[in-house]
């Protein structure tokens, strides 16, 4: 198997499709550092399935695709194709050519093909499997990967070792024979779980069927017992239902009497909290205007004392400023007149140098002629001249260290008296701040008082807030009070609507007849075709009569239906009144008038009219009509008088009557309760108001404080400052000191040199061949160069006398530029601040005429407040005791209500328990309740006795607890259960000993060959090894061997001359070639079809790289090398050249280029 080539297509730098093609030997890829030569490498290791993004130099797969450039666009998908000669099969498929493709696309999914067909990365993984392929085989190393090769952590190069071995298929097999194996285990377990359960289960059903028979037994003496226990109840149940009915009767009458006086005490009460609430809200807004008044007045003096104090501080920031201006002119005036005084030394200083020069010049040139004269007589007269050369030397010497000493001593006075000056600025400056220091802590503690104030401020609006809470909570409890009311009404709206729309109340044969209403032909009844006043509401049913359970009929076949039915099939107690519609006319009928306040609607509205045609309605006595109806009385046109109800089954009307009161008694209080609602949500405003208020106020406290915080900062601050600007007050202090020392000792180095000037002697004459000549000759030069060395050092001290008065100049003139703004900022300050203390003087005075005024409102506002203080504690008085009497009267209205209600409460829960007890023994027995009676005898004894024995039953039968009537069935199919389990058991644990056995062979197959590659990995790597280094020693073996599929590899390397040291003690070169032979022995062992080496010559020397390529050669005959390096000598060993360079920036480009011996000859 080879590598025949591979191609890119957006990958990393490969922005193009581009194509390297190997070839049989060592093929070098070259190039410049960042042209992409690595991408290669990566491109490979990707392709055979590579997943991790670090391994190929990124952080996300994404990154794999070409990310775009100045002049390109980004592309969509990365793709990466891999071809290899399969002529000897090595890869398990029918093809003598490979081809494997991956593409990476945008979104970070992958597609892997074979052969132009889609698959999976584990076919990729399997195909490659202990061919020395792979992500993370030992084909593709790079020089990073040197150091996992030979690192610490053993694990890390193992993977090699297996691979060249060949156990990867016998790990893999080994691992799902593991996982199968924990299975095999947890299914056991869970088996083993099953067998016990189900066990236990036919234990419990054998000991079932004795305590079902049992059960049975008693079963059918408790269906006797509770028939006769629900036979008395019934009857219990009865007699009660008719008491409730006959009290019932009773309390309506008084719930009358009650009603009228709570509506009288009811309208009093409104018309006293109607003024009430007026009156509040007088106080309400008058007390609003007082808060606005203080507040005002509040406002209004902490404006006028705010502009006090501005304008205080302005009149004495305006003192300071013209202090300030005053001096800053006189020092103003002082600068100028130096400057003026330095601008005239300046030009008398460069006349003079310009005049000295031109003297130099002059000098020069005559003592250069007279120089030449000289010469010709030095010859001659060297002795002598040398012994008056050296004193000229040491002369001016001497003259020179003295006006060194001199200029020195001139520069630290002038760097004294620059020290004294700024020891002077500084000291006003220390002043100045220590005056701004005192200013910020005035200004803190004027912050701390506004602090308090807030804070006091605070309060009281926490209290103000505290006040509408409990206000909304009062409210709240009115409308708590109220929804109880609510809830009351809704509850009687309940309890009467069904009295009102079903037949109760109704005789038996008319309730009989109205459930075959549609098969009898009946319209309807009377009573429900009446809407009657509620105070006449008994007298107009004891006026009807029987005529009120009247039923309506279209004409007389259908009472002929009714009347066959009644004689025919009806047996029960009762009668009826049938109301033929066809005896009456509507028309007819419909100008009759019907008594004030009465309605009538439905098909019975025709008779109801006819019935109560000139019937007069209210007043305390009869009139003059022939009929009359009263609140509780009634009079016929026979003369019949009737008081009450005299007939049974009445209250029709009155329950009518009473739901429609109590209904609209319900739409009130509702919309009473949607006004306190309202007024809820007005406290609920106020209180989310007055919460804001509250929520500013603590952030003006905060604002304060971090006000107050910012100003102790400053003045810290400010401190700071004023302690370092003392330090260095006494450093320039230190510094003058040690100035004054500096020049008294330059001015006695400035002695001293004078002194050895003036005891300084020339050296004797001596005879010279042309005395005369010579002396004149001699006498001339020294002149000359005396008066030369003198006009030097005069244009040397006149040079640094200009120099130091130009700079002297320049400073006194950034001085007086310094000092002429500060002037100006200072007069535009003061201009400022002369504005602000008129304006602030004016804001006072109008600010105290206004507290006058409103001093006078607040005090006019207070004495109302009182007034109408005083009223409303009357209006309370009064309202408070007519609350009193409403709840005297409303106790006993809800006392009687709430009797009303417990009676009909307990008659509906008669109801429900007679036909609860009826459906219980139905629902428990399976039978209808009449069926019951029928089939069963009736257990006989006393209700006591019976109930005893009922309970006795029960604790026998709970005693059984639950009873199974189909254990023998359920027995039977668990004992089956239990035998297909337990030979389910048989078989996984034989499934468990054979993966133990198969196991047990992978073990042993996959040791024996990996340690059999070991021992010839173990003798290649001492060859390579001392190929390599030409000496030393090395080793490879396993820290375990008692686990050799596990155990880490240990490596031990020691070069020629070295003793056995460990891995990470070699040096860099040291490492790479250990790990080079470790590859080459491995290689030996079983050869990868092809290597990549990417850049891991770096760390050799050239002699290390000849034994490197030595090595190459040696194995290039059966291994395909693809060398990426920088390396002359490595690319001299090359077959084949692919160079990578990038000719437009960011995008990688290849040019191939075969090496034949001519241009291996030439590199060399």
């Amino acid at each position: 198997m080879k590598l025949v080539g591979i191609e890119f297509h957006g990958f990393k730098s490969f922005a193009d499709s581009s194509q390297i093609r190997f070839h049989d030997g060592i093929t070098a890829i070259v190039g410049p550092n960042g042209c992409g030569k690595s991408n290669i490498s990566d491109g490979l290791r990707w392709v055979l399935g590579e997943q991790r993004p670090t391994a190929i130099r990124g952080s996300r797969m994404e990154e794999a695709i070409f990310q775009g450039t100045e002049r390109r666009k980004a592309i969509h998908r990365a793709e990466v194709t891999l071809r290899l000669s399969n002529e000897d099969h090595l890869l398990p498929v029918p093809y003598t050519e490979v081809e494997i493709s991956r593409m990476v696309f945008t979104g970070g999914d992958s597609e892997y093909r074979l052969n132009g067909g889609l698959c999976r990365l584990r076919d990729i993984q399997d195909l490659c499997r202990d061919t020395g392929l792979g992500a993370n085989a030992y084909a593709i190393i790079e020089g990073r990967m040197v150091d996992a090769i030979l690192s610490d952590r053993a694990e890390e190069r193992r993977a090699m070792f297996e691979e060249a071995a060949g156990i990867g298929r016998y790990k893999d097999r080994r691992r799902v024979a593991a996982r199968r194996l924990d299975e095999a285990d947890a299914d056991l377990a869970r088996v083993d779980d099953l067998i016990s359960e189900v066990q236990t289960q036919v234990r419990s059903l054998a000991r079932q069927r004795g305590r079902a028979r049992r059960y049975l037994e008693l079963r059918e003496r408790k269906l006797a017992v509770e028939l006769a226990l629900a036979q008395a109840e019934l009857t219990r149940l009865g007699e009660r239902h008719a008491e409730i009915d006959s009290e019932l009767r009773s309390l309506e009458d008084a719930r009358v009497h009650d009603t009228a006086q709570l509506r009288a005490a009811e309208a009093e009460h409104e018309t006293l909290r109607t003024r009430l609430v007026d009156l509040e809200r007088e106080r309400a807004d008058n007390a609003r205007k007082l808060m606005a008044a203080r507040d005002r007045l509040g406002e209004r003096e902490r404006q006028r004392l705010l502009a006090e104090e501005r304008a205080r501080h302005a009149f004495g920031r305006l003192q300071q400023l013209a202090t300030e201006r005053r001096e800053l002119e006189e020092h103003t005036e002082r600068l100028r007149a130096e400057i003026r005084r330095l601008q005239e030394l300046v030009e008398e200083r460069r006349s003079g140098l310009d005049a000295l020069r031109e003297r130099l010049h002059g000098q020069e040139v005559e003592l250069a002629e007279v120089a030449e004269r000289r010469q010709a007589l030095e010859a001659a007269d060297a002795a002598v001249e040398s012994a008056r050369q050296a004193y000229r030397e040491e002369r001016a010497r001497l003259q020179a260290r003295r006006e060194t000493a001199r200029a020195e001593a001139a520069e630290l006075v002038r760097r004294l008296e620059g020290a004294q000056h700024r020891l002077m600025t500084m000291s006003a400056a220390i002043d100045e701040q220590a005056r701004a220091v005192e200013q910020a802590r005035r200004e803190a503690e004027l912050v701390e008082e506004r602090r308090g104030q807030v804070g006091g401020e605070l309060q009281a609006e926490r209290a103000r807030l505290s006040e509408l809470g409990a206000k909304r909570e009062e409210v709240r409890g009115r409308q708590a009070a109220l929804g109880e009311r609510l809830q009351a009404i809704a509850a009687r709206i309940e309890a009467l609507r069904p009295l009102v729309s079903g037949e109760e109340g109704f005789n038996p044969a008319v309730q009989a007849a109205l459930a075959r209403a549609a098969e009898l032909g009946i319209r309807g009844i009377l009573a429900r075709s009446l809407d009657v006043p509620e105070p006449f509401a008994d007298g107009v049913e004891a006026y009807l009569g029987a005529y009120l359970e009247g039923l309506v009929v279209d004409d007389a076949a259908a009472l002929v239906r009714v009347r066959r039915w009644f004689l025919d099939e009806y047996d029960g107690p009762g009668g009826l009144v049938i109301l033929p519609l066809d005896r009456v006319s509507e028309d007819e009928d419909a100008h009759l008038r019907l008594p004030g306040g009465v309605r009538v609607s439905g098909p019975a509205a025709p008779w109801a009219r006819r019935l109560l045609k000139d019937v007069e309605l209210g007043g305390e006595t009869p009139g003059a009509g022939p009929a009359w109806i009263g609140r509780r009385e009634s009079l016929d046109a026979q003369g019949v008088y009737r008081l009450g109800r005299p007939y049974a089954g009445g209250g029709t009307l009155a329950r009518k009557a009473e739901l429609e009161r109590m209904q609209g008694l319900q739409a009130e209080l509702q919309a009473e309760a949607n006004g306190l609602a309202e007024a809820v949500q007005a406290c609920e405003v106020q209180v989310a108001g007055q919460s804001a208020h509250v929520e500013r106020l603590e952030a003006a406290r905060r604002e304060v404080e971090e006000k107050a915080g910012r100003l102790a900062a400053r003045a810290e601050a400010a401190a700071e400052r004023l302690a370092r600007s003392r330090e260095e007050l006494v450093i320039v202090r230190d510094t003058v000191a040690r100035l004054e020392e500096e020049r008294a000792a330059a001015q006695q180095r400035e002695v001293a040199e004078g002194e050895a000037l003036r005891t300084l002697r020339p050296a004797g004459s001596e005879a010279a061949p042309d005395p005369e000549q010579l002396a004149v000759v001699r006498a001339s030069w020294e002149e000359l160069r005396e008066g030369l060395t003198a006009l030097q050092l005069d244009e040397a001290r006149a040079a640094a006398a200009l120099d130091r008065a130009e700079r002297e100049l320049r400073t006194q003139q950034q001085a007086e530029s310094s000092a002429r703004e500060r002037c100006e900022r200072l007069a535009r300050e003061a201009d400022e601040l002369e504005a602000g203390r008129a304006g602030a003087e004016a804001e006072s005075e109008t600010a105290a005429g206004d507290l006058e005024a409103l001093f006078e409102e607040q005090a006019q506002l207070e004495r109302g407040s009182r007034e109408l203080d005083e009223g409303a504690e009357e209006l309370r008085r009064k309202v408070a005791d007519l609350e009193a009497l409403l709840r005297r009267v409303q106790q006993e209205e809800r006392s009687h209500a709430e009797r009303r209600h417990e009676l009909e409460l307990e008659r509906t829960q008669i109801d429900a328990e007679l036909k609860r007890t009826r459906e219980r023994l139905e629902d428990e027995w399976g039978r209808p309740y009449e069926k019951l009676t029928r089939e069963v005898e009736p257990a006989s004894g006393g209700y006591a006795e019976l109930r005893e024995e009922l309970t006795e039953i029960a604790e026998r039968l709970s005693g059984i607890g639950l009873v199974n009537m189909l254990a023998e069935q359920e027995y039977q199919e668990e004992k089956e259960r239990l035998e297909f389990l337990q030979a389910q058991r048989a078989d996984l644990a034989k499934a468990r000993d054979d993966l133990r056995e198969t196991i047990r062979q992978i073990n042993e197959t996959a040791s024996a060959a990996f340690i059999d590659t070991l021992d010839q990995i173990r003798a290649n790597f001492r060859r390579t090894f001392a190929t390599l280094f030409e000496g030393g020693n090395c080793d490879v073996w396993l820290d375990d061997p008692e686990d050799p599929l596990d155990s880490p590899v240990e490596i031990s390397a020691s070069p020629g001359g070295k003793r056995t040291q460990r891995i990470h003690m070699l040096s860099g070169g040291e490492r790479a070639l250990t790990a080079l032979a470790l590859l080459f022995a491995i290689y030996l062992v079983k050869p990868s079809p092809f290597c990549v080496l990417d850049e891991v010559d770096a760390p050799l020397d050239e002699t290390n790289i000849r034994r490197f390529v030595t090595m190459l050669e040696g194995f290039k005959s059966g291994v395909q090398f693809i060398v990426i390096t920088h390396n002359p000598v490595t690319i001299e060993a090359a077959d084949w050249i692919y160079g990578v360079t990038m000719e437009e920036p960011g995008v990688s480009k290849i040019v191939g280029v075969e090496f034949s011996e001519y241009a291996r000859g030439a590199v060399a």
